[in-house]
């Protein structure tokens, strides 16, 4: 026995109620945005625009696009699903954030001895190589 095709949509719904709803909006959608946004078309920019940015309810970003406000949210979930594909195949938001991972890791934890022209990593000079008491 096939299971209900509602049910099927309901929990697909239900799973992207927290992105569409949580506030604030993770950090991870805004960076989705920021490098996939382009690919999206005009309307799905301008809907998560004035959605998120402008945090504007569905009803007012149906009201100024004209549109019902159903259109105005399946405008965003598509836009939202769109971007999370984008980065499922392209990886980009994920290279970034394992760089600013590293970054952090050796700021907190820089490697022991010299840095850069025999300066300390704790900001003290030290013995440069080939520096001998003159």
């Amino acid at each position: 026995m096939r299971p209900l095709l509602w049910m099927r949509y309901y929990v697909q719904a239900l799973a992207l109620t927290p992105v569409l709803s949580a506030m604030p909006i993770p950090l991870r959608l805004y960076r989705l945005l920021d490098a996939y946004g382009p690919l999206l078309t005009s309307r799905q920019r301008e809907a998560c625009r004035l959605h998120f940015d402008e945090d504007w309810s569905f009803a007012e970003v149906a009201g100024q696009m004209g549109i019902t406000r159903s259109g105005a949210y399946d405008l965003v979930r598509r836009a939202i699903a769109g971007v999370e594909e984008y980065e499922e195949r392209l990886g980009l938001v994920a290279v970034v954030e394992r760089l600013e991972q590293q970054i952090a890791l050796l700021l907190n934890d820089p490697p022991e001895g010299p840095g850069p022209k025999g300066v300390l990593r704790d900001g003290r000079l030290g013995e440069r190589a080939g520096a001998g008491n003159v």
